[in-house]
C-alpha cells in the first residue's frame, strides 16, 4: 500500500506498507497519543483508513500496483520500488 496524505497546511506525505498488517500497525503506533483514536477500531483497516483520514484535507491509498496509472510522481514511484510493485 501507498500512502499520499494532505494536511491542511504544509508538504503532503508519501510513505507505504507491504500490506494491510503492517498499515494497521503503524497507524497504532501513530494513534497511541491521540484521544480520537478512541472512537475508532483501529484493528479494522476501514475504520483504521477513517481515522487516518479524518484530520487530513485528502487521503489517497494505493492498494495494488495497477492504481500506480494515475499517477506520475517520484516519491510514489520510489514507495512503489521499496514495496516491489516497481522493478
Amino acid at each position: 500500500m501507498i500512502i499520499i496524505e494532505y494536511p491542511h497546511r504544509g508538504p503532503r506525505r508519501v510513505w507505504s506498507v507491504r500490506d494491510q498488517a503492517e498499515f494497521l500497525d503503524v497507524v497504532a503506533e501513530i494513534s497511541t497519543c491521540s484521544i480520537s483514536s478512541e472512537d475508532y477500531d483501529l484493528s479494522d483497516i476501514d475504520q483504521a483508513l477513517e481515522w487516518l483520514r479524518h484530520d487530513l484535507q485528502a487521503l489517497h491509498v494505493l492498494q495494488s500496483p495497477s492504481s500506480l496509472s494515475d499517477w506520475e510522481d517520484p516519491d510514489i514511484e520510489k514507495h512503489a520500488r521499496r514495496i516491489g510493485w516497481r522493478a
